[in-house]
Order: C-alpha cells, then structure tokens, then sequence
C-alpha cells in the first residue's frame, strides 16, 4: 500500500492595516474607554455647534455682582448698591506723572505735593528757550504712557 501525503498549501488573505488595527484597538480597554470619551467631546461639539445644546449662552441669567449662593438668588433679601466716593489723590503715587495721551506738549504747569501752583509755560523741545523743555525731543511729541521726570530744576525770578 502506498500512501501519499498532499500537503494543501492554504493561501489566507490578510485582513488589512486597519482591521488588524481596529482588532488591537479593541483588545484594549483602556484606549477603548479613551475612545468613547474622545467620542462624547465630539458629539458634544456637533450638538453645541448645531444649537440642540447651549443655544443661549449669550442669555444673562443671573444677577451681576450677585453674592455667590448654592441654591439660587436670595429673594429674601434685596441687593445693596453702594457708591464708594473716589480715593483722595495721594501726592506720593509713583503713577502720577504717567503721560496719558500721546500728542504734542505745548503748555504745562508744575504743582507741588500740596497742589499749590509752582510754574507754569510753554513747553519747548530741548533746543528751545520755554520755561519746560522736553530732554531728548525735537518736536515736542510725547506719548502715553511715558514718564514725565523732573530733572535739573531751576526757577527763575
């Protein structure tokens, strides 16, 4: 008796990139629950941009400058509305003397702490012969937001 032995070479098709991909993927429950939590951040930004979802966010629904409550407005008790008196100025604040608008100085007075009148005139550049001149300036243009600072002072008369 002879006995012959076939060997049936079984081609298989690979299932793909992607699908092996997709298996490993599922395999995995911690990218799978990553992937539902990415899905739920998509779906909420479908919803939101087509308006089922925060359609009247614009909307004001509470009271500004409410005190802060769990439950909602105290009706129980109606809300204060005090007006402070503005702060004194203060002589010493180191702001003070920060140029407000940008522009060309062309008069300027000088007070003292107490706001008692010191001098006052024309503004000149740094060539020119006005009681305040601008050092470093040759047409007299100062912008906000710069410092104005006293250097040597002299009083004349």
């Amino acid at each position: 008796m002879s006995t012959t032995i076939t060997n049936p070479t079984v081609q298989t098709v690979s299932p793909g990139l992607w699908a092996l991909a997709w298996r490993r993927l599922r395999a995995d429950k911690v990218a799978m629950i990553a992937l539902a939590i990415v899905a739920a951040f998509l779906l909420t930004l479908i919803l939101s941009a087509t308006g089922v979802v925060a359609s009247d966010w614009e909307q004001e629904s509470g009271v500004s400058y409410a005190p802060p409550g769990f439950v909602g407005a105290d009706t129980g008790v109606a809300a204060k509305v005090e007006v402070e008196a503005p702060p004194p100025e203060n002589p010493l604040d180191p702001l003070a003397d920060i140029i407000a608008v940008t522009g060309t100085a062309s008069y300027a007075k000088w007070v003292n702490g107490s706001g008692a009148l010191v001098a006052s005139g024309v503004v000149t550049d740094d060539a020119g012969d006005g009681p305040f001149r601008l050092g470093g300036s040759s047409s007299g243009i100062v912008f906000a937001g710069g410092l104005a600072i006293l250097g040597t002072t002299t009083l004349d008369g």
